[in-house]
C-alpha cells in the first residue's frame, strides 16, 4: 500500500481483498463505504482517482483489515444508515437493517392521524426506530426502552447528535410494565431461535449482541407474548402494535396475538417477499 496515491487505488484494493469473503456486489458496496469514510471523498471523487495522503492511507488500511476479519463495516466505521438518518453503532447494539424500516413506515401511517400520539419503542437498541419516528412525527411523545444500559447509552447519544427529543428508560419488557397509555407500540425484539446460530454469518454471531438476537428454542415467542400482554393492557382505543418477526414464525405470532385478544391481526411482507411484520389493534 505504500505506493497508493489516490482513492481509486484504495477502492480497487478493498474490492480485491473483500470479494472472496463477501462476493462481488457486497464487496464493492463495503469498499465504497470504507473509502468514503476514511478519505471523506464522494464516490465521484473516488472514481476520479483523487489523491490521498499517507495518514488517510493508514486509516484505510486499519479499517480494511478489520472488515477482512469479518467485523461488520458499520461497527468499524461507527455508522449505519436507517430511514435517511445516520446512526452511531457499536457492538452493544444491533446494526439497523433496511427491512426494519417497515416498522417506521407502518408506525408513521398510524400515528400521523393523531394529534399528540404516545409511542413506545420496546427493545430500542440503537434507538433507530424511536428516533426515526420522532424525527418524522414532531408532535409525538416517544419513549424508547431497553434492558441494556450500554444500548441506552448509544440511543441517547444518537438522539443528541440528531437533535431529536426521545425519552429513554431502562426496562425489561418481560417482567416490567411499559409506561401507558400507548397509541403505538412498536418493537423489533429478539426472535432468532438459539439453534439457528450455527447457520448464521460469522460477522453477525461473533460481533452483534446475542442478547438482542436470540431466544430460547423452547419458547421463541416469549417476547411477542409479553408485547401482546402490554398491548392489551396499555394500548388506547384502536391503538396499534407493530412488530418485526422471524419469517418462519410470523404465522405463529399472528395466531398468538389473536388468541390473546388482539384484533385486526395482519402479517406483512418485506421487499424480498418474506413475512417480516405482524400488526394488531387493541379492539
Amino acid at each position: 500500500m505504500e505506493n497508493a496515491t489516490n482513492s481509486k487505488v484504495l477502492f480497487d484494493t478493498a474490492v480485491r481483498q473483500l470479494r472472496p469473503i463477501y462476493g462481488p456486489d457486497e464487496a464493492e458496496a463495503i469498499a465504497f463505504l470504507i473509502v468514503e469514510k476514511t478519505t471523506r471523498q464522494t464516490r465521484t471523487q473516488i472514481l476520479a482517482s483523487t489523491p490521498v495522503n499517507l495518514r488517510v492511507t493508514e486509516s484505510f488500511e486499519r479499517a480494511l483489515n478489520r472488515v477482512a476479519r469479518h467485523e461488520p463495516v458499520q461497527y468499524v466505521l461507527g455508522e449505519a444508515h436507517f430511514f435517511g438518518l445516520s446512526f452511531y453503532v457499536n457492538p452493544s447494539v444491533l446494526i439497523p437493517r433496511p427491512e426494519t424500516e417497515m416498522l417506521v413506515d407502518e408506525g408513521m401511517r398510524h400515528a400521523a392521524t393523531l394529534d399528540q400520539p404516545k409511542i413506545v419503542d420496546s427493545c430500542t437498541g440503537s434507538g433507530c426506530i424511536a428516533i426515526a419516528l420522532r424525527h418524522h412525527l414532531p408532535q409525538a411523545h416517544v419513549t424508547g426502552v431497553d434492558v441494556s444500559d450500554e444500548a441506552l447509552q448509544v440511543a441517547r447519544f444518537n438522539a443528541q447528535r440528531l437533535q431529536t427529543l426521545v425519552h429513554w428508560a431502562k426496562l425489561n419488557v418481560l417482567t416490567e410494565q411499559l409506561p401507558g397509555p400507548i397509541d403505538l407500540l412498536v418493537s423489533n425484539p429478539p426472535y432468532i431461535p438459539a439453534s439457528e446460530q450455527e447457520q448464521m454469518a460469522e460477522n453477525v454471531t461473533r460481533y452483534e449482541p446475542g442478547l438482542a438476537l436470540f431466544v430460547p428454542d423452547r419458547d421463541p415467542l416469549v417476547f411477542y407474548r409479553a408485547l401482546a400482554a402490554h398491548a392489551r393492557e396499555h394500548l388506547t382505543t384502536a391503538g396499534r402494535l407493530v412488530t418485526e418477526v422471524h419469517e418462519k414464525l410470523a404465522g405463529q405470532v399472528a395466531t398468538l396475538y389473536a388468541e390473546m385478544g388482539l384484533s385486526d391481526v395482519q402479517v406483512k411482507k418485506d421487499l424480498a417477499g418474506k413475512d417480516r411484520m405482524v400488526t394488531a389493534t387493541s379492539t
